[in-house]
């Protein structure tokens, strides 16, 4: 699921990086050299800026989302109390005739 995204990424990164022999496919080392830099660098600005503007969205939709569960709930208890009623006369009708 993640491994495309990444694997395009870099494959970009690639090509913006002219002349460069070494990509940015091995990362695994304690020292990058610059082009290496810049392709972090680069993919990193972008998650960053994939990550605010996912936020900013989950900020204008999680009230509503929060608003129509509590609805949810709120009707969800008024029918369980509506069905709890009947049961509870019943059972009183049942005990005084007994």
């Amino acid at each position: 699921m993640f491994t495309t995204p990444q694997t395009t990424g870099i494959s970009k990164c690639d090509s913006y990086i002219e002349g460069s022999k070494e990509n940015c496919k091995n990362l695994h080392k304690y020292e990058y050299n610059f082009l290496q830099a810049i392709c972090v660098d680069r993919c990193a600005g972008k998650h960053v800026k994939v990550n605010k503007k996912v936020l900013e969205v989950y900020m204008e939709v999680q009230p509503q989302i929060t608003k129509k569960r509590m609805d949810e709930m709120a009707s969800l208890q008024e029918s369980l109390e509506k069905q709890k009623q009947p049961s509870e006369e019943t059972l009183q009708s049942k005990a005084s005739s007994g």
